[in-house]
């Protein structure tokens, strides 16, 4: 809503923000919550008579980089992002799962890792191939977690966005001096 307001469009005018709609270059998706949120600004001023546009999203299949780009990706990165990278392309893990990591949690002698969940799954137990099994005994252990530089379970969240951007930063990086833009697309959850 506030950036159909910061765009100058009368809000107490349903054609006028229709056309808005339909005139920006948003995402159907980004369209749609705009839309949604508009009809409950028209429901909390008691106009209900009004029909809005009902918009249809285009579905597109999840981006899947060749293992090729990825190990081009994970070989080109440092060591803590490297493991970080290796654990989520073995285990299918969510990023925050993996960020949760603790030393405790990882079982050299049979090259398993216990994943405790987040947003209420199942906890599991995941074998790992040996070269990230090797990968990951040869990080410093200077905390009880793996990855969190502080170890404070209410930093996480802050962290793991810090890794990502820095991530980010470096995947474009690789992706130039590669001449694939395809490294691009390769996010934590596409990994």
């Amino acid at each position: 809503m506030c950036s159909i307001i910061k765009k100058g469009v009368d809000l107490s005018d349903p054609e006028a923000v229709v056309a808005f709609l339909n005139s920006c270059g948003w995402a159907e998706g980004t369209k749609q919550i705009a839309l949604d949120a508009y009809r409950d600004y028209l429901a909390m001023h008691g106009i209900t008579n009004i029909q809005l546009p009902k918009i249809r999203r285009t579905h597109r299949l999840p981006f899947i980089p060749s293992e090729a780009e990825v190990q081009a990706l994970i070989s080109s990165v440092k060591l803590r992002l490297g493991v970080f990278l290796r654990l989520l392309m073995d285990t299918a893990a969510r990023p925050i799962e993996i960020w949760r990591l603790k030393w405790a949690d990882v079982d050299p002698q049979n090259s398993c890792i216990t994943i405790t969940p987040a947003k209420y799954s199942q906890p599991r137990r995941l074998r790992i191939s040996r070269e990230t099994l090797n990968l990951l005994l040869a990080l410093s252990k200077h905390g009880e977690y793996v990855s969190s530089p502080s170890g404070k379970p209410e930093r996480f969240h802050i962290e793991l966005e810090h890794f990502a951007r820095n991530y980010c930063k470096v995947r474009k990086c690789v992706a130039r001096g590669c001449l694939t833009p395809r490294i691009n697309l390769i996010s934590f959850c596409s990994v």
